[in-house]
């Protein structure tokens, strides 16, 4: 059998259904927020297409430190509001996604000879457990933790214990299998697709869109009655290349995780005051590692790319070393995540606020007269809210849908196992996620339908490049993109690997 054959069968199925054809809603960028507005439209009944010019669950909404949680630090700030939605959202993913995320107990380590003495921090969680609705456990002092071996205990008072969520697998895992609970006649997703030309015609009330397939370099024609505009941080761009001007903008807070091997101690989520402004570093288990951070640095613009810098990893080594009690150095880091937080401003903003001072809420902006519908801001916990946002928007511009809607299907085919060398757990196999997940690259299989680039070295080609027949073996077995054999394409993914350690290790 050709490599991903009953996958591109499906895409080209796909491809000749959208081309020519006219859609309800058109949805650019398929990270969180466009997977929950392609969920929310499709089960409304429209007849939706989702695109991305990259992979599902890429970007920002692939860099997240797999904590579903209420908010807490806004709760600082006196921003009750935010810290109130955020709860609600996080309970709703809680009890909808019972096999994707789980509750999990974090354990919140107050500064010896502080302010946030230990009564005062437990008044703070009690709070938030209350403006919570009373949903998560109770909260508790925890004398003896279990991971207290790990960190410098001269430093901390005994944590308080409370209740959060945490995604059980990733964060682009969650996407993926969000998008494919929609996935229909009427509600198509396709990933490496961009948009060339996009223009509005008064005349029909129609968007005239010329799409390109990125993977088979072919293209496409199709309208659409609105346009939803979900790319996070590229929002702004987007909106300008099509000429749509709103009372809003982003600014962008990067934020860089560092993955160490996980001691065999390490449970819990640990939250460390920094002691300055009201920051935290975090400690948490993911499977064979730890990731330690976020970086919250001011971006003034924003690259194609988003990676870390060397003054991130000096930053997060340093931290670290100071709240840890191992002395990690850089040989000791298997791999990094980096992302950059939207933070949704008016046009006119211009000051400078450390990014936590910021509010989260999502900006809707609609343009009638276009039928254009730009999503500002966000955060991977709150897309239901997001998603009732933009029905009240959309409800201005679309009668309601006549189909009937879509019912999130389950996720039950059955899957091979596949392993990786170094890896104990079994991850499903390349042919599964090419047939079933939109999985075209060794990119998207290495680092969004499995975790291998992340619990394994240097993107999983291994610290001296012992992997590197495996990553081979595994491109052979992905669908093959025109005109690229595997061999070169095991080449550029070295190459991209070699020159983002080299910036970040050598220095």
């Amino acid at each position: 059998m050709v490599p991903g054959e009953a996958g591109i069968e499906k895409r080209d199925s796909c491809w000749s259904q959208i081309n020519n054809s006219d859609f309800d809603v058109v949805i650019i960028g398929g990270g969180i927020s466009g997977a929950s507005l392609f969920a929310r439209m499709a089960a409304e009944g429209y007849k939706t297409l989702l695109i991305d010019k990259g992979d599902f669950g890429s970007a920002t909404s692939q860099a997240s430190g797999m904590m579903i949680w209420g908010g807490l630090l806004y709760l600082k700030s006196l921003d009750f509001r935010t810290v109130f939605t955020l709860c609600r959202d996080r309970d709703t993913l809680i009890s909808q996604c019972p096999s994707r995320i789980r509750s999990q107990y974090y354990y919140y380590f107050p500064l010896k000879g502080g302010w946030q003495f230990t009564p005062l921090v437990k008044g703070g969680l009690d709070f938030y457990r209350l403006l919570g609705g009373v949903r998560r456990g109770r909260n508790y002092i925890e004398k003896n933790p279990g991971e207290k071996n790990l960190l410098r205990s001269e430093r901390f008072r005994n944590p308080l214990a409370y209740e959060e969520g945490m995604l059980n697998f990733s964060d682009c895992r969650f996407v993926v299998d969000l998008i494919r609970q929609y996935d229909s006649d009427n509600a198509i997703p396709l990933n490496h697709l961009e948009f060339n030309k996009a223009n509005y015609s008064g005349t029909d009330k129609r968007w005239h869109m010329e799409l390109t397939d990125c993977f088979a370099h072919r293209t496409a024609s199709i309208t659409s009655r609105l346009v939803i505009n979900a790319t996070g941080p590229y929002c702004d761009h987007v909106n300008r290349i099509v000429g749509i001007r709103t009372p809003y903008k982003h600014v962008f807070s990067k934020g860089v995780y560092l993955t160490f091997r996980r001691p065999d101690s390490h449970v819990h989520p640990l939250i460390f005051e920094m002691g300055y402004n009201s920051d935290v570093q975090t400690f948490v288990p993911w499977g064979p590692v730890s990731l330690w951070g976020p970086t919250e640095t001011s971006v003034d613009a924003l690259d194609e790319e988003i990676t870390p810098t060397a003054e991130d990893v000096s930053f997060l080594l340093e931290q670290a070393n100071r709240n840890l009690r191992h002395s990690y150095e850089k040989k000791d880091i298997i791999s990094f995540r980096a992302g950059v937080r939207a933070l949704a401003v008016p046009d006119s903003y211009h000051a400078h606020h450390y990014p936590l001072e910021l509010s989260r809420h999502y900006r809707i902006y609609l343009e009638k007269e276009k039928n254009w519908i730009a999503v500002y801001g966000g955060k991977f916990t709150s897309g239901s809210t997001l998603a009732s946002l933009v029905m009240k928007k959309v409800a201005r511009v679309l009668e309601p849908a006549t189909r009937p809607g879509v019912a999130p299907q389950e996720l039950t085919e059955t899957q091979e196992n596949f392993m990786f060398p170094g890896l104990e757990a079994a991850f499903p196999s390349p042919e599964h996620c090419s047939d079933h997940e939109y999985c075209l690259t060794v990119d998207d299989y290495l680092r969004r339908r499995t975790n291998i680039s992340q619990w394994s070295a240097r993107n999983g080609l291994g610290r001296d490049n012992e992997n590197q027949a495996a990553v081979l073996e595994i491109i052979k077995r992905l669908p093959q993109r025109p005109g690229l054999v595997p061999e070169t394409a095991l080449e550029q993914y070295i190459s991209t690997t070699d020159r983002l350690f080299a910036n970040l290790m050598d220095q």
